[in-house]
């Protein structure tokens, strides 16, 4: 009898997780087929094999599953660049890495338009306290490995790197949602807007080898 108390709660948050995934799922290929504004939680709710009073009780509204799509995603960046810690990887490392996970979203999300949905919401929401409230952050995460590649001197010290991280990821971002992906060489594109982006932030190798930083 006690075992069985103690597997019943155990159970019901397994079937309560499995539902959740559904309703998730459904909600994802919905907004990639009718786009989010035209997406129906009625059509949602019938896909996912659940009541429409159940889509409710997971996400109260469709923006809760786009922000569970913004935090998976950044859920994976951040599982990415933290694989770099502890590393001996230099700026360029780290800038390839964090161009794979972006071409990584990218190819999942970018030709339905929803990642310039999750980014739209973002923007609407994304005051300083709701980041600093939100995990995971990859703009920290990025934060943190400029810091590191500025303490080798790789980067000129005399900028703030949490900003940098703020104008690359905006940069970045802001590229894949400027235009369609179609007939387009992505990490081409990518990389020249990186390069542009450190253009004069990097230290000279000669100059780094001698200690001397701009």
């Amino acid at each position: 009898m006690v075992e069985a108390s103690l597997e019943q709660p155990g159970k019901r948050q397994r079937q309560r997780a499995d539902t959740h995934a559904r309703i998730f799922d459904a909600a994802v290929a919905e907004f990639m087929r009718a786009g989010f504004a035209e997406a129906q939680i009625p059509r949602i709710a019938a896909a996912a094999g659940v009541a429409r009073g159940t889509f409710y009780f997971h996400f109260p509204t469709k923006e809760h599953v786009l922000l569970e799509v913004s935090e998976r995603i950044q859920a994976e960046a951040v599982a990415t660049l933290e694989a770099l810690r502890g590393g001996d990887g230099g700026l360029d490392d780290l800038m390839e890495t964090l161009l794979d996970s972006v071409l990584r979203v990218d190819a999942a999300l970018g030709e339905s338009n929803l990642l310039r949905e999750v980014l739209a919401l973002q923007i609407r929401i994304g005051t300083e306290a709701q980041r600093a409230e939100a995990e995971p952050d990859v703009r920290l995460e990025l934060t943190h490995h400029l810091a590191r590649v500025m303490q080798r001197g790789e980067l000129r010290g005399d900028v703030d790197p949490e900003r940098l991280a703020t104008v690359v990821l905006t940069s970045v971002f802001g590229l894949l949602v400027a235009g369609p992906a179609a007939e387009v060489d992505r990490r081409a594109e990518l990389e020249l807007l990186i390069d542009m982006l450190l253009q004069g932030m990097r230290v000279d190798p000669a100059r780094r080898s001698l200690g001397v930083q701009a």
